[in-house]
């Protein structure tokens, strides 16, 4: 009786292990980039998921590049040049999506927003150029 229920075990382990064989586990990404219009600020830069982004600072009307980002929700803290936090929030990052997030002044105060970029092409052609 034992050796039938640990046959029947090893059955059943074995056809569950096949059944998984062969399916890969793909993991999704988005993109995000910071872009700073805030004189205030003096430089700015992002901590996402409570980890430094980039070793320099972004500088007054300078941009960083688009850095991939595992799609799912991260927090997010934008601090100046001094380490002062501007914003903590959160932002949920979604498969092939892109993310810009800017960081501008507003009445002697700084503000930032998170805006979803949209690349779309015109039918018939392949030409992307953005202003």
């Amino acid at each position: 009786m034992r050796t039938c229920l640990a046959l029947v075990l090893l059955i059943a382990t074995l056809t569950i292990l096949q059944s998984c064989e062969g399916r890969k586990v793909t993991t999704s990404y988005g993109k995000m980039r910071v872009i700073n219009a805030s004189y205030l600020s003096g430089g700015v830069n992002i901590d996402v998921d409570y980890k430094k982004v980039y070793a320099t600072d972004i500088e007054y009307l300078n941009y960083s590049y688009f850095a991939p980002y595992v799609a799912t929700r991260h927090t997010l803290r934008i601090k100046d040049i001094n380490g002062n936090t501007l914003g903590d929030t959160a932002v949920t990052i979604g498969q092939d999506k892109h993310y810009t997030v800017v960081v501008f002044d507003s009445s002697n105060a700084i503000r930032y927003r998170i805006y979803t970029e949209n690349f779309i092409t015109p039918t018939g052609s392949n030409y992307k150029m953005r202003f």
